[in-house]
């Protein structure tokens, strides 16, 4: 679920919806590859919001009939309906997976919306777990895609001549060894990236590789100078017991950080804490921070799967809660 201007979007049953500031279904979005559906939904910022621009990743839902080929054909028209099925089937499981390792994007007003497809460039692309999108020192919205083999593929968009937006790919990073499980966009050109390790190891094609040795934690990278990501802090709270799954940062610049289900914490970090590498000398051997303490740990939350910022509606006000997600409850946490 999103925020939009004047509306709201919505993922589920293969489809986003949109609905206006009456609750009212306004249009339907559908993804092109049957047997999936979309997740990971996030906006792009584009001309003070006036124009929407949507993007989300596709997970495959289409389930494989162990028994579909099970009995062996008896004469050659049955070997060769069979051929033809396999085929087909083969067919079915590369356009799926292929969807798997790419974006679609709908852009335009709320009833009147483009769509675009942005696939890798490379074959050997991951199927992306992730998305999130940041704005650069120069103000330019960057799309961030986080993958199985702990990539980090980027798409800065761009306003054309004739109106429309064009999506060009910028750049390509990695955490060797690791997976990307969730992004979560900061202050001040940065991003929130949480890994697990990987049970299958990929060396991207192309990828530059983020220097560290942790593949389980919360790593700050800061996108604010041209070129690789610098590598500020690496939050290791939950890294014992499971990885983060949901993220949230809070208008003072802190961070919140949801555990999995064997670790069913909820840990608030602090702004100067995201920042730990800004306080290290030139001469320190490591190029990162790593910060294994939580400022805080809100221990009657629980597990939660997703975080929402609640800000408080009243002009002028800087309070603000926080709903969390827990099985079939919603949590207020003010």
């Amino acid at each position: 679920m999103v925020a939009l201007p004047r509306a709201l979007a919505t993922t589920g049953r293969g489809t986003i919806q949109l609905w206006n500031s009456e609750a009212e279904p306004i249009v339907a979005l559908l993804g092109v590859t049957p047997g999936t559906t979309p997740a990971s939904l996030t906006k792009v910022k584009i001309d003070n919001n006036n124009t929407t621009c949507l993007a989300a990743r596709f997970q495959i839902t289409r389930q494989t009939n162990p028994q579909q080929f099970r009995l062996p054909p008896q004469d050659a028209a049955e070997r060769q309906r069979r051929a033809q099925a396999e085929a087909q089937e083969e067919a079915i499981q590369q356009a799926l997976a292929k969807a798997a390792r790419s974006l679609q994007v709908w852009f335009g007003n709320t009833t009147q919306l483009q769509s675009q497809i942005l696939e890798p460039p490379s074959s050997d692309a991951a199927p992306i777990t992730s998305l999130a999108t940041m704005s650069l020192a120069d103000e330019t919205q960057v799309l961030i895609a986080g993958d199985m083999a702990g990539g980090l593929r980027l798409w800065k968009v761009q306003r054309q001549e004739n109106g429309g937006l064009a999506f060009v790919h910028s750049g390509l990073y990695q955490f060797r060894g690791a997976s990307v499980v969730c992004l979560e966009a900061l202050q001040n050109h940065r991003v929130a990236v949480s890994i697990d390790t990987s049970n299958q190891p990929q060396e991207l094609t192309g990828a530059i590789p983020i220097p560290t040795t942790i593949t389980r934690a919360v790593h700050i990278l800061d996108f604010s100078i041209d070129g690789p990501p610098t590598l500020q802090a690496s939050l290791t709270g939950h890294a014992d017991k499971d990885a983060v799954i949901c993220m949230q940062q809070l208008p003072n610049g802190d961070l919140l950080t949801g555990g999995g289900k064997l670790d069913a914490t909820l840990q608030l970090w602090t702004k100067s804490q995201l920042s730990a590498n800004d306080k290290m000398h030139e001469d320190d051997a490591e190029p990162s921070v790593v910060v294994p303490k939580s400022h805080k740990t809100l221990t009657d939350v629980g597990y939660v799967f997703a975080i929402e910022l609640l800000p408080d509606v009243k002009v002028g006000s800087n309070h603000f809660a926080v709903a969390v997600a827990r099985y079939n409850t919603v949590k207020i946490v003010i």
